[in-house]
């Protein structure tokens, strides 16, 4: 499974510039996404699968377990994207945000 993140430039000019509470919206979503990645990814190796005994099913085992992490994430997850927006916010208010 590939994750696409989105790729922002180290310094876009400020008239270009979001609104922080924009950027947190973003990072927090973004976050969350990757959470729901990370929980079917991890689902997947753990070999919880609901089509398993079902022929011709298992082709869509991704998708059961894509469903679940989307079903966990509805229920507040595990608190790994809280923790990344929660770190990220840190160094941003440290000022390390750029690289």
């Amino acid at each position: 499974m590939t994750l696409a993140l989105p790729l922002q430039p180290h310094a876009a000019p400020a008239s270009m510039a979001a609104q922080p509470s924009d950027d947190r919206a973003r990072l927090t979503e973004t976050a969350r996404k990757f959470e729901a990645a990370f929980l079917a990814e991890a689902l997947n190796h753990m070999g919880l699968d609901a089509t398993k005994g079902v022929e011709g099913a298992s082709a869509f085992s991704s998708f059961v377990n894509r469903a679940y992490a989307d079903g966990l994430m509805a229920r507040g997850g595990i608190g790994l994207s809280e923790s990344i927006v929660r770190a990220l916010a840190q160094r941003e208010d440290a000022g390390q945000g750029g690289t």
